[in-house]
């Protein structure tokens, strides 16, 4: 009895016509290049490291909030601690 080498046995263990879908890699954000590794996860995010610049970062969403509404949601936030150490009667710094 012939022995089959381990490769052939994986070629009859797939099942044809299934594909693997490829993960779309992001651009680098610092040099803009696509050289671009999955470099493990943290948080439950996808870590990706460039092998040009060799810069480690995060896939980020498309879902950025603009600067006007950070500012706005600052300004509120501080408004009303402000409001609590007013009423409380302690220094901001405390609150």
């Amino acid at each position: 009895m012939k022995v089959r080498p381990l490769r052939c046995f994986l070629n009859y263990t797939k099942k044809p016509g299934i594909k693997r879908r490829r993960e779309e890699k992001p651009l680098c954000p610092s040099c803009n290049s696509n050289k671009v590794i999955k470099n493990g996860s943290s948080r439950g995010k996808a870590k990706y490291k460039c092998k040009t610049c060799g810069r480690t970062f995060y896939q980020t969403s498309n879902h950025k909030m603009s600067r006007e509404q950070k500012e706005r949601i600052l300004k509120e936030y501080l408004n009303r601690m402000s409001i609590i150490a007013k009423v409380e009667g302690k220094p901001l710094t405390t609150v």
